[in-house]
């Protein structure tokens, strides 16, 4: 049996060109808070959304979670399509 927890989640699609350049961003966070959950980059079609959820557990405001947790998800999300498609070049020294 498990205990009642508080928890976030946060799911991104994303479109890009053959060429690497990112033409469609969309990232709902759930729970987690809508501080930092636009992304910096520039594109036509942009979606980002925060939806609150009900949970059993009584919830505060901590400084810097959603932020930590929206650019994480972001930048994790954006490094591995890079590296899946062969966008992202490592330097050599």
């Amino acid at each position: 049996m498990g205990v009642p927890a508080a928890g976030g989640l946060i799911e991104i699609r994303a479109g890009a060109r053959k060429d690497g350049t990112l033409t469609a961003w969309e990232q709902h966070n759930y729970n987690s808070g809508p501080s930092a959950i636009e992304t910096p980059y520039e594109m036509a079609n942009q979606l980002a959304e925060y939806h609150p959820a009900l949970t059993p557990l009584r919830q505060g405001s901590y400084r810097a979670l959603a932020a930590t947790a929206n650019n994480f998800a972001r930048s994790r999300t954006w490094t591995r399509w890079r590296t899946r498609w062969g966008w992202i070049r490592w330097s050599s020294g």
